[in-house]
């Protein structure tokens, strides 16, 4: 669960490409209200079984993360290519 006030949204995107977010989380905020256009950030995406750490670039235009590089993964380091189904984005950290 994400604190209070955390950029916190949902995705469906499914393979290996951006992340497209679907709107806060409940008691969260959106990435958009967090970080700026054009900024690489270090998140996760989790669908509760498998999780990714990541470094990327968040476009406003697209409202999406870009994945630069893993920094690890429950797939043993490798990008995770993700099925269909609700995953769950969170900044790691907003310095806010």
């Amino acid at each position: 669960m994400a604190a209070a006030n955390a950029a916190a949204e949902t995705t469906a995107t499914t393979g290996l490409g951006p992340y497209v977010l679907g709107g806060a989380l409940p008691g969260s905020v959106t990435f958009a209200s967090r970080v700026a256009n054009g900024t690489v950030r270090s998140y996760r995406v989790t669908d509760r079984r498998q999780t990714e750490w990541v470094s990327g670039l968040f476009s406003s235009a697209s409202n999406s993360l870009s994945r630069i590089t893993i920094e690890a993964s429950t797939n043993g380091g490798a990008p995770i290519d993700w099925g269909p189904g609700r995953k769950f984005v969170y900044l790691d950290s907003d310095g806010a």
